[in-house]
């Protein structure tokens, strides 16, 4: 019987990944504390050599053995794991990264430091050969006599296992004996090629322990019953001598035996098991191509609802009862459906352990992780999107927030700082935190660049949070040196936009000599938005109820004209841009009215700017499937995406950051003022 392994390579690739994760936090864990279970690293570690060798990825498995010869030892409490060993183990981490990620991508791995690591692993371990254990949880060392019962449920193959790997692995811990037991094969007649019938009786002299027997097992014991007994202590070691394996048939039994013998048999192979969650993996874009076609149903529920809307309610009630049922379904099918892409931010959370170890090591500073809300939920897409963002805020948290253990020390703070992430829900969003306990941002400093770079006006009066805005500008840095970590000016501009393309925002929020907190506002998911519907002219446009702080109907004298030809809107005292939706697009009012008491003013919010978007008429509130226009078309700032209405128009969906660009080009760019600390001039100018 010969199964095609290649089928299970992406599904062990992807395991390989999750246990190096845990591989890696174990030995962060064990260098920064001491308090890691040796048996759990251990365990990461041979699951990655046995799959490795299992489905043929042999310089994986060749690799890996390294790295389980030096836990081994650790285990034994033969070898000290000390700094300098595990930052040894951690460098064969990220040699196994590349591996895997090689395998993952169909290429050959780099060399790069994976000789190097290999005889550094080598020269750990003495003369690289793993020793016995000398005296482990059974107690006394030296060579035993094992019996291994290894009787394999019959659709163990079904699972991608190989029984014959496995033996082979359980031959190298010694010399063995293995007898195998065919009795349970049916006749020719009866045969199914995809099962196993074979079960197995070993003997094996070892110098190795049961835990290491049941090492071999591992990815098996679900789908096997398995027995080891030390049957006898031998005192002295054998001569070394080439290990054999001798396969010894039994006389075979009547293959005829009774169906009912039989059946017997197989029933006592599979044992009845505790009711446990199951999983499957599926690939991403069945599940892309699910939330789709969900897109699609929630499109066509909004076109039946308003052609419903159109019929008598009285002459069709059982119809209106029906719709209303269907919304419900639909709603319930959407968020279900949008669950399965949903994962922990533990996944993208799980990158920084080793990143703040290093990069705090490379900049003589002591820095510990704490994570908060690992097991918040988001968007798949959401996830592997921010994860960049978050790496470029936490590595500028130490390199420009957190202060040398010295000048902590000036400032009365311990030496070792600590960096914070942590996620949590608000509302229909998640907050991501990035908080440190540095020095904080010093504003003046920042006020004086943003001046010299012809961001600040000078006399101008700018809020705290405009001035910490500044540093999201290309190019705006006020580190004193560059570093190959950061200070070039290089990165913040495309974090904010890499947040907003996702439909978030940043803000800051500092205090000097105690820290800075970065706060990530995102969308659960960027699949289905919650809008609302806007009339300006004849064209429908949808606007995040996210960014909608309040819509007003302005009075007369509200509105008033300043600089050239530009407009600001008076809010309870404060002036915010006036921005016509018409002027942004070049389409004319409904009416053909340009009087701002005949439309409506929605204060709206990017990025802590404020605007108030004219348009001619509120529609009421839509939840909408966004769909992407920049495959087919190129573009359009000021427009993130569009949807297909209830009667089945197209309308765009408004980028509200590229609304306020696009404004602020055209001169509605003032900082919002208080009446009582300014006077308008004739000219409707400010001045302070």
């Amino acid at each position: 019987m010969s199964i095609d392994m290649s089928q299970f390579h992406q599904t062990y690739l992807e395991e390989a990944v999750e246990n190096l994760a845990e591989l890696e936090n174990g030995l962060l864990a064990l260098e920064r504390d001491g308090n890691a279970d040796l048996n759990a690293i251990f365990r990461a570690a041979h699951s990655i050599k046995g799959g490795a060798a299992t489905f043929g990825f042999q310089d994986i498995a060749d690799f890996t053995h390294g790295v389980e010869t030096v836990l081994d030892k650790g285990r034994d409490l033969t070898l000290d794991l000390s700094a300098e060993v595990t930052a040894v183990l951690l460098r064969a981490v990220d040699v196994l990264g590349e591996l895997i990620t090689a395998a993952r991508e169909n290429r050959k791995a780099t060399a790069n430091d994976r000789l190097a690591c290999q005889q550094a692993l080598t020269d750990i371990c003495g003369d690289g050969t793993p020793k016995a254990a000398s005296a482990r949880k059974e107690g006394t060392g030296g060579h035993k006599m094992m019996n291994i019962t290894f009787k394999p449920h019959p659709d163990l193959p079904k699972t991608g296992s190989d029984p014959l790997n496995i033996l082979r692995e359980l031959g190298r811990l010694g010399e063995m004996t293995l007898t195998a037991f065919p009795e349970s094969v049916p006749t020719l007649e009866e045969l199914e090629v995809e099962n196993l019938f074979l079960w197995w009786e070993a003997t094996l002299e070892t110098e190795h322990t049961v835990d290491d027997v049941h090492d071999v097992f591992l990815f098996v014991t679900d789908e096997a019953e398995i027995t080891v007994q030390v049957v006898a202590a031998i005192d002295a070691a054998p001569q070394a001598q080439p290990v054999e394996q001798t396969l010894v048939a039994e006389p075979m039994t009547d293959r005829r035996a009774p169906e009912n013998e039989r059946r017997a048999g197989n029933d006592r192979r599979q044992p009845e098991k505790a009711p446990e969650t199951a999983f499957i993996r599926v690939a991403t874009d069945k599940v892309d191509n699910l939330i789709n076609l969900v897109g699609e149903l929630v499109t066509t529920h909004a076109m039946v609802s308003q052609h419903s809307s159109r019929v008598d309610a009285d002459g069709h009630p059982m119809l209106h009862s029906s719709v209303q049922e269907m919304a419900h379904h639909t709603r319930t099918l959407q968020e279900a459906i949008m669950a399965i892409r949903m994962m922990p931010i533990s996944f993208a959370f799980s990158r920084f352990p080793r990143m703040v170890r290093d990069t705090a090591t490379k900049l003589g500073k002591q820095v510990s992780l704490v994570t908060h809300g690992d097991q918040t939920e988001l968007d798949k897409t959401v996830i592997e999107r921010i994860a960049d963002p978050l790496t470029h805020l936490v590595r500028n948290a130490i390199d420009h927030g957190i202060e040398i253990p010295e000048e902590r020390k000036a400032h009365g703070k311990p030496a070792e700082a600590t960096v914070e992430l942590a996620a949590y829900y608000r509302g229909g969003n998640v907050m991501i935190e990035v908080r440190d306990d540095g020095r904080g941002l010093d504003r003046d400093k920042l006020m004086k660049k943003a001046t010299e770079k012809g961001l600040a006006q000078e006399g101008e009066t700018y809020t705290d949070e405009q001035v910490y805005q500044f540093i999201f500008h290309p190019g705006f840095s006020t580190a004193a040196q560059v570093t190959d970590v950061s200070g070039r000016g290089v990165g913040m501009d495309i974090v904010r936009k890499n947040i907003q393309s996702l439909g978030g925002n940043i803000s800051i929020e500092t205090e000097k000599h105690k820290g800075t907190r970065f706060i990530i506002s995102l969308p659960l998911t960027l699949a289905i938005v919650d809008g609302m519907a806007i009339r300006s002219g004849d064209e429908v446009y949808i606007v995040p109820i996210l960014n909608i702080m309040e819509s007003i109907k302005p009075t007369k004298g509200q509105v008033k004209t300043v600089g050239h030809n530009a407009e600001v809107m008076d809010i309870r005292g404060s002036y915010i841009p006036f921005v016509r939706l018409s002027e942004v697009f070049k389409t004319e009012m409904g009416d053909g009215s340009t009087r701002p008491e005949d439309g409506i003013a929605m204060i709206v919010e990017s990025d802590h700017e404020r605007i108030a978007l004219f348009v001619d008429e509120l529609l009421g509130e839509r939840q909408v499937v966004i769909k992407s226009i920049e495959a087919n078309y190129r573009a359009i700032e000021g427009v993130s995406g569009a949807t297909i209405l209830g009667d089945g128009r197209v309308s765009f969906i408004i980028d509200l950051a590229g609304i306020i660009k696009r404004a602020n080009r055209e001169g509605l760019h003032h900082a919002p003022v208080k009446p009582n600390k300014s006077k308008m001039t004739e000219e409707g100018h400010h001045v302070v």
